[in-house]
């Protein structure tokens, strides 16, 4: 599987920088967004990342450089903002 792109649903507050990125299970990162300016409030925000995976479990990670900004996530199938957003994927 190839990823091209990922984003982050900003919440009512941005601020700062953010990089988003994927780790193995082992912690070892495999691509990030590199830092990059939060932007628009209560939309997504999409930024170009380049990997390819085989199949096992990966865990895409987001984090800021600051602790005003917010985003929505996904916590036991429910929507919610925070400060910090982590999701894993299995493949």
């Amino acid at each position: 599987m190839a990823v091209q792109n990922m984003g982050v649903y900003n919440g009512a507050t941005v601020s700062g920088n953010f990089d988003i990125g994927i780790y193995d299970d082992q912690q070892n990162l495999i691509a990030h967004s590199g830092s990059t300016a939060q932007a628009g409030t209560t939309q997504w925000q999409v930024v170009a990342v380049s990997a390819a995976f085989d199949p096992g479990v990966y865990y895409m990670a987001l984090a800021f450089d600051n602790t005003t900004a917010t985003t929505y996530g996904v916590s036991g199938g429910r929507l919610r903002t925070s400060g910090r957003s982590e999701f894993s994927l299995r493949l």
